[in-house]
């Protein structure tokens, strides 16, 4: 079956988007005219939930990718100097919270140079995200004004910006917004290749799937799309097609070496080193209600009445266009991947459907006014429809997620704001996550790296990645201060919060800081904040005897990832 006379010209109106506003300007004002305006929303949206203001605390993985960043656009800024392995771990030294390794390196690559040219700081990345996600909401605009009517096209792409979850990733420095946008214009790609089958798009097929998978490993989910698309337009022998397996070995040749390289530090951060069954018949109903969370119910069931009239109808009758069989393909193997491999289960794993699901959600709207038993005009009832659909997702979906948390924000500032402590050793310790957003925190305002941080999850335990393996080094109170003065440790901030649970090296140096005369308390700050209620407390502790005195001595365990133990 070939594709669809009707998706070869809607490929070829799209395929136009792009070189029609390079031959009219108008064209071109008019798209960056509407890039603005989205950008200018996704900002007003980050402003008003707090984001500029936060202390990288919106996830656990957020300090890791901040600081991650800030080594490589430290590594550009130094002029490249040559053993690119012994700068990052000098640099893990003074921050020891980074992620090279356990997530690939183009986002990095892309934050760092942002970084270089347009300044360092969380402020700065925010504005990045903000412009990557307004870039997918034009994207999203530009595919669907082809493929549905333009009063649906404006709305889902305005939803998009305003879908609670995305706002929740703009305010955060992750990788879901790159992630999201890079794997759609690579679903796009491949569909571009279905039509027209050319060298040029099989190579921007697998450019792009593999810099999604740089970005990150849950794009591996794209190598199951093109399988399923033919399958569902029956031309399954094309997968052995010239330019396909030439777009596979891009794929191949880019991302296989470092997947299998990383593939022991990011299993570390898994809920499962292997596949069970069990996780699998965990992971269904769960992704399954992300995804549909992901969009909202209102949007959900327009998705499910877009499936129904681009797919399932379309299927039966062997009509289904090769774009909506691409696009299906998509969520059903962001699905498929994330009930099979074992990462965790958060919705943010299946975030990067949001753009298919949103189109099949205009197919929906389009549907419904189509059968509308209302004497007017198609146009007046596709305002109608869209006009109803609009107000229930404001009254039942739309939020605006309130991430507002300054506290290590305000500890940060305190201590760099002492030029008495230029060559002090800062010691944190968190029973959550304080120990990242700190020293995420130093990072965001140390133009290079100053000071030593050591955390207490390195230094006092052996842990993993999500701390499920825990052995404690010391026992006591007096081992931990042995160890303290051993490195000449200055300066220790403690991290409490009662409504979590207290880890047992939090607890002997909790102990050995509120009993000891050598240590007195010149720092204190409960952050009541959006994400923590009462009983949170920022604690800053300095050293009696010699409150300014220099490190003396460092050790970073990297056994687990590395192979060896980091000194200095």
């Amino acid at each position: 079956m070939k594709p669809a006379l009707l998706t070869e010209d809607v490929q070829s109106r799209g395929n136009d988007i792009v070189s029609s506003g390079g031959r009219n300007p108008r064209a071109l004002a008019a798209v960056s005219v509407q890039l603005l305006i989205y950008f200018a929303v996704v900002l007003s949206l980050q402003y008003i939930g707090g984001a500029f203001r936060d202390d990288f605390g919106g996830a656990s993985d957020e300090p890791s990718h901040y600081v991650t960043a800030v080594m490589v656009r430290d590594y550009f800024a130094a002029g490249f100097p040559r053993g690119i392995m012994r700068f990052g771990e000098d640099f893990y030294i003074h921050y020891p919270k980074m992620a090279m390794g356990h997530w690939p390196p183009v986002a990095y690559i892309v934050l760092g140079t942002w970084m270089l040219i347009v300044g360092p700081g969380r402020t700065s990345v925010l504005v990045l995200i903000a412009l990557l996600n307004a870039t997918c909401a034009l994207t999203l605009f530009l595919v669907a004004r082809r493929v549905l009517f333009s009063i649906a096209a404006h709305l889902i792409a305005i939803l998009f910006l305003i879908l609670p979850l995305v706002q929740l990733h703009c305010d955060m420095v992750m990788l879901e917004v790159p992630l999201m946008l890079v794997s759609f214009l690579a679903v796009l790609a491949f569909n571009r290749l279905l039509v027209r089958d050319t060298w040029a798009n099989a190579f921007l097929f697998g450019l792009l799937a593999s810099a999604a998978i740089l970005i990150k490993g849950n794009a591996w989910a794209l190598v199951l799309v093109p399988a399923i698309s033919l399958l569902l337009l029956g031309e399954l022998r094309r997968v052995l097609n010239l330019r396909l397996l030439a777009a596979a070995a891009i794929v191949g040749v880019t991302c296989v070496p470092f997947t299998l390289w990383s593939m022991h530090v990011v299993q570390d951060g898994w809920d499962s080193d292997t596949w069970t069954w069990q996780f699998t018949v965990k992971a269904v109903p769960s992704i399954s209600q992300f995804m549909f969370a992901t969009v909202g119910v209102v949007l959900a069931l327009c998705f499910c009445a877009g499936i129904w009239q681009k797919v399932l109808v379309p299927l039966w009758h062997r009509r289904l266009e090769s774009f909506w069989a691409v696009m299906t393909a998509y969520v059903v193997s962001i699905w498929f991947f994330h009930v099979m491999v074992p990462t965790s289960l958060e919705p943010r794993k299946v975030l990067m459907a949001a753009p298919a699901m949103l189109l099949f959600a205009g197919a929906g709207i389009g549907w419904f006014a189509q059968i509308l038993p209302l004497r007017s005009s198609l146009v007046n009832r596709q305002l109608f429809v869209a006009a109803a659909v609009s107000l229930a997702f404001l009254a039942v979906t739309f939020e605006i997620p309130r991430t507002y948390c300054p506290g290590f924000d305000r500890a940060a500032q305190f201590l760099l704001s002492k030029p008495e402590l230029k060559d002090a050793a800062f010691f944190i310790s968190s029973a959550t996550d304080g120990e990242g957003r700190f020293i995420a925190e130093v990072a965001n305002r140390e133009v290079w790296p100053r000071h030593v941080l050591i955390r207490a999850n390195k230094a006092l335990v052996r842990t993993n990645w999500l701390m499920n393996q825990y052995q404690l080094r010391y026992k006591t109170a007096a081992e931990v201060g042995d160890l303290l003065n051993y490195f000449g440790v200055a300066i220790v901030v403690l991290h409490t919060d009662i409504n979590q649970p207290i880890t047992s090296h939090h607890k002997l140096l909790s102990s050995l800081l509120n009993q000891s005369p050598d240590w007195q308390k010149i720092y204190s700050d409960y952050p009541h904040c959006t994400r923590h209620g009462a009983g949170e407390e920022i604690a800053i502790y300095s050293y009696k005897p010699d409150p300014f005195r220099k490190l003396s001595h460092v050790e970073v365990d990297l056994e687990n990832k590395l192979g060896r133990t980091l000194q200095r």
